[in-house]
């Protein structure tokens, strides 16, 4: 599931902008960019124009594998995603995010109060296995 009110914002790095030109939209960008999957990959991608928090209401909890978070940066967005989608892995599954850096201090500040200490960090992604 890819959910994105797909709006282009200050934060998008430059080269996702000059895509963005090149297809017409944030969306068709992101189209073009997962269209080189494999296709039984890529037919498992759903796409929803909305809110994350709002697209969470619609599962029920632990009706995921797998969620990586990668939206707005602040520290209450990412909060609120945390909250909105960390029911809705199930048992054993990982809930993940992106941009853990300096830049977006909002980002580790939110991690941080959700799981303590209680995260894994690769590069400028956090992770943790759901219990």
């Amino acid at each position: 599931m890819a959910v994105d009110s797909w709006q282009v914002s200050e934060w998008m790095e430059p080269g996702l902008a000059e895509r963005i030109r090149k297809h017409g939209s944030f969306f068709r960008a992101f189209l073009a960019e997962i269209s080189s999957l494999p296709k039984e990959a890529f037919e498992l991608i759903h796409t929803s124009n909305s809110l994350s928090v709002d697209a969470a209401t619609a599962y029920a909890p632990s009706s995921f594998p797998f969620i990586f978070l990668d939206a707005d940066h602040s520290y209450e967005s990412v909060r609120d995603d945390i909250a909105a989608w960390r029911p809705k892995v199930a048992p054993g599954g990982v809930i993940a995010g992106h941009d853990l850096r300096p830049a977006h201090p909002g980002v580790e500040q939110a991690v941080r109060e959700a799981f303590g200490n209680d995260f894994e960090v690769r590069g400028s992604c956090w992770w943790r296995r759901v219990p």
